[in-house]
């Protein structure tokens, strides 16, 4: 994260503090592979915000029931077909490319696993997976695993580009709020995080879409 990135989000802290006069937790969600985070100093200040890595968070257990599934042929989960597109920005303790080629040979092969209503959805996801995670000289190649062609001529892929990026942020707080009511209760996690116990209830109960 740049210097200047980092003293807005200073400045936006700084400016709720003052407005609320209470403590206030900044948290920074780094997505994937992206961004190291420095500290940031004004005056006699330095800020230190709380940062939260995606390839942090352990989805190996979760990688594991979906393999089963695919092996022994049976459907997936709704929440399931999310994850499907959304493990390499997590830790699986493999690389992004490997499970995108795994992902997309599944796609091809095993499409009885996959409800029809999640499909479409899922070869979004991994189209932009693609994109940003294999070579150049792969992708068409992946791309026609899974069809890309056919979703393509039904919708705007930059409009979809643009609502993953928007979405993925959604879903790493999802992930983080799980992960505190695990250790906390929901009252006390609401005041850490400065959300609403309505909203995080809407937020742990929501599906990602893509």
């Amino acid at each position: 994260m740049r210097t200047k990135d980092l003293k807005q989000v200073y400045d936006y802290y700084r400016q709720v503090y003052c407005k609320e006069k209470t403590d206030v937790i900044s948290i920074i969600i780094v997505i994937s592979k992206y961004g190291e985070i420095y500290e940031y100093s004004e005056l006699d200040i330095t800020f230190h915000p709380q940062i939260i890595k995606t390839k942090e968070i352990n989805k190996q257990e979760d990688l594991k029931i979906i393999r089963d599934k695919f092996r022994n042929n049976h459907k997936l989960t709704s929440m399931e077909c999310t994850l499907l597109s959304t493990f390499p920005l997590f830790d699986i303790g493999e690389s992004e490319s490997q499970i995108i080629e795994e992902v997309c040979t599944n796609i091809k092969n095993k499409k009885h696993c996959i409800p029809k209503e999640e499909m479409e959805q899922i070869v979004r996801g991994m189209y932009l997976n693609i994109l940003e995670y294999i070579d150049p000289e792969k992708q068409e190649t992946l791309m026609e695993m899974i069809s890309v062609e056919d979703i393509k001529q039904r919708g705007d892929f930059a409009k979809i580009r643009k609502a993953k990026r928007e979405n993925i942020e959604k879903r790493a707080k999802k992930e983080i709020i799980d992960s505190l009511l695990k250790n906390y209760p929901l009252k006390t996690v609401s005041e850490m995080i400065n959300i609403p116990i309505s909203e995080i209830r809407s937020i742990v109960n929501s599906k990602p879409e893509y």
